[in-house]
């Protein structure tokens, strides 16, 4: 709700080509992309290799990337939930997971464990100085990038 322009991803590998276009023009904003292979062709599926094939892919693809974000911007690369393939389950199968946070101006440094994904949210909110939501703590100072 209340993005100004939403365009269609797909695969890992279309969204992929969304995100070298959009870094292709001037932007400036919250971009929000969504890698959903991860979930829907590899952990619901319990299945293991093609998942270490996936990362493997992203990483290079993701690493090809890298030269081509600018001075300001900061990614924050994250998920809503855990989808191990190798639990017995096809379902949900963690409630943390990794926050991997990198710019040009972000100061490395451990974020420790965050009792909800709502922190993220609120070190957005905190970055690009909008309104602090209701819920979650912003961490955007141990980054060295409170506004």
């Amino acid at each position: 709700r209340g993005f100004s322009r939403e365009i269609e991803g797909g695969d890992n590998t279309k969204t992929f080509e969304v995100l070298r276009c959009l870094l292709d023009e001037p932007f400036e904003g919250l971009a929000v992309f969504n890698f959903n292979d991860f979930d829907t062709l590899y952990g619901h599926r319990n299945d293991v290799a093609g998942f270490a094939r996936c990362l493997e892919a992203w990483d290079a693809q993701f690493g090809n990337l890298l030269p081509l974000f600018g001075e300001n911007d900061i990614v924050f690369i994250t998920a809503d939930h855990g989808n191990d393939p190798t639990t017995p389950s096809t379902d949900h199968s963690r409630e943390a997971v990794p926050v991997l946070i990198f710019g040009k101006k972000v100061k490395p440094a451990p974020i420790g464990y965050r009792e909800t994904f709502a922190d993220v949210g609120a070190t957005i909110a905190d970055i690009l100085g909008a309104k602090r939501p209701r819920f979650g703590v912003s961490f955007s100072g141990v980054l060295g990038l409170k506004k």
